[in-house]
Formats: structure tokens, C-alpha cells, sequence
């Protein structure tokens, strides 16, 4: 058999491995890149639909939804516990350094918030508070955006109908 026309099972798998890897990374790029089909007729219902599904700004919204969820969850745990070791005394950069333990002062301390008159509950009410803010936000630009679909909707229809009429007249 003829050297030349067989590859090395060696040289094939990089080659392999490194196609798979790179269709796997530009897949789902590919696919969220794919545009919200947007159909021939389109009622003002449809494009206000659309419109909050896909607008950024509802996006952001939502993501501020979340995070005040989650701070109202943060709000309402007791603080971590802290511990610290210092250590002081021990000459590091000298020459002559003695043993580890000798002539060094080592300090190990645990800290616990102790929260007093009710703060975590308080404080938990502040998130519950701002946790309404941000679904009155996200509805208020759930608002905006619908007015601002129909009115572009309706300029459109609009527009559509002074064509008609001048191509009549």
C-alpha cells in the first residue's frame, strides 16, 4: 500500500475535534441571530405583542424585576460571619528570620453583625418596596412602548389609506 494516500489517524482527529468545537460555538450564535418573523399582515395587537417580546428596553426592565427580587432576597438573610487572621511582628525581610511562631503576635478574630430594633425587618420592607417599584416600572414601560406601537401603527394605517385616496383621485 502507498504511503501517501492514507492519513495518519493522528493528524485527522485534531482536525475533527477542532471543526466540532468550532460548529458548536457558532451554533447558538447563529440561532439567536435569527430575526422574529414578522408576518405580511400585521394587526395592532401583533406589533404591540412583538414589540414587547423583543424591545430592550423591556428587557431591561425585566432584568430590574429580577434583581430587585433578588436584593429583597439578600435583604431578608442574616449578614456572613467574618473571620480574620493578622499576624504582626515577624520579620519578613530581614535577613536573620527566627522560627514562624516566635517573636510574632498572631490575632484570630470572628465577626457577627448583631442587627438590633429590627433592621433586618425593616430593611426587608425597603426591598419588598423597591421590588414594587420595579414591576410599576416595567409596566409603565410596557405602557409607553404600547402607545408608541400604536401610534406608529396607526400613522402607518394612515398613511396607507391618503395613498389609496391619491392614487384614486
Amino acid at each position: 500500500m502507498c504511503a501517501f494516500g492514507r492519513r495518519s489517524s493522528r493528524a485527522v482527529v485534531p482536525r475533527v475535534l477542532s471543526v466540532a468545537i468550532g460548529v458548536l460555538c457558532a451554533a447558538p450564535s447563529v440561532l439567536w441571530a435569527q430575526p422574529a418573523s414578522i408576518p405580511a399582515r400585521l394587526s395592532l395587537r401583533e406589533a404591540v405583542r412583538l414589540a414587547v417580546q423583543h424591545n430592550p428596553a423591556m428587557a431591561e426592565a425585566r432584568a430590574g424585576v429580577d434583581a430587585a427580587a433578588a436584593d429583597r432576597v439578600t435583604a431578608s438573610r442574616r449578614s456572613n460571619p467574618a473571620l480574620s487572621l493578622d499576624s504582626e511582628g515577624y520579620p519578613l525581610f530581614e535577613p536573620a528570620r527566627p522560627s514562624f511562631l516566635k517573636n510574632q503576635e498572631l490575632t484570630v478574630r470572628l465577626d457577627q453583625e448583631l442587627e438590633m430594633a429590627g433592621r433586618r425587618r425593616l430593611r426587608t420592607n425597603v426591598a419588598e418596596s423597591g421590588q414594587e417599584v420595579a414591576q410599576h416600572s416595567l409596566r409603565d414601560t410596557a405602557r409607553q412602548l404600547e402607545v408608541a406601537v400604536s401610534r406608529a401603527y396607526l400613522s402607518s394605517v394612515l398613511a396607507q389609506a391618503d395613498r389609496s385616496v391619491a392614487q384614486t383621485a
